[in-house]
């Protein structure tokens, strides 16, 4: 299959706990387009205290991996991204052009802590929502406070947010029951590699691209993997 998003990624080298330099960064690219491929919105962390790189320091790291992408791949889009761990300045960063949305759109890739309270999740979307932005809800799987729970995860959907998993939680016995019924309540929007590096967290969109083709349409494949990111790079409403 070819033509696939990657939504979420750590492949920008020397910015977080992915890709350390622009050699790694160059494999797992190669990696991303061998399974397929063909667009890829960066998203390093943006972490308060932690990982807080300056927009203008990712977008040096992002030239200049672009050159090395551009020699090698004539027919592979690649756009800057951020997995913003929540903060309660999240608006203030995103207006004061601090951290990046998705391909300079609407929506943001927030991430939560594993422990967090489900009202306090909710609000935070909704704050997210009422000044004006689309969260897409990073490795939704994670979280305690919606695993299992179909009610909540129902709310949020109706209330605007989008749902994310990783790749690897497609067809892990831990998870698989779970996308199976996000999918199944039509409450999945995006899946992403979350990769990090070539081995522990590496590319594995192929597998789940495999595993998905034995369960359900090519139709729905490609509004998952390549309609939906297109939106987001179009700034268009799912």
């Amino acid at each position: 299959m070819k033509g696939i998003a990657d939504i979420h990624n750590h492949i920008l080298f020397s910015l977080d706990d992915g890709a350390k330099t622009i050699d790694d960064s160059m494999k797992m690219i190669d990696e991303e387009y061998s399974q397929g491929v063909r667009k890829i919105i960066f998203t390093p962390h943006y972490w308060a205290g932690v990982y807080q790189n300056d927009i203008n320091r990712i977008k040096r790291k992002y030239d200049e991996l672009m050159i090395r992408v551009n020699e090698k791949y004539s027919d592979l889009e690649c756009f800057l991204g951020n997995e913003i761990l929540y903060t309660e300045d999240v608006v203030e960063l995103v207006e004061k052009q601090k951290v990046y949305t998705m391909a300079d759109s609407e929506y943001i890739l927030v991430e939560f802590l594993p422990g967090v309270d489900y009202q306090v999740l909710e609000a935070r979307i909704k704050k997210i929502l009422v000044n004006g932005y689309k969260p897409i809800i990073a490795h939704c799987e994670r979280y305690k406070c919606l695993l299992n729970n179909y009610a909540r995860i129902q709310h949020l959907v109706d209330v605007g947010a989008y749902l994310q998993v990783n790749a690897d939680s497609v067809y892990s016995f831990r998870f698989k029951g779970f996308v199976s019924r996000l999918i199944d309540n039509d409450c999945l929007h995006f899946i992403g590699t979350d990769a990090h590096d070539m081995k522990k967290r590496s590319v594995n969109i192929g597998k789940c691209v495999k595993y998905l083709e034995k369960k359900y349409s090519d139709e729905y494949i490609d509004w998952l993997l390549i309609e939906n990111p297109q939106k987001v790079i179009d700034n268009q409403v799912i």
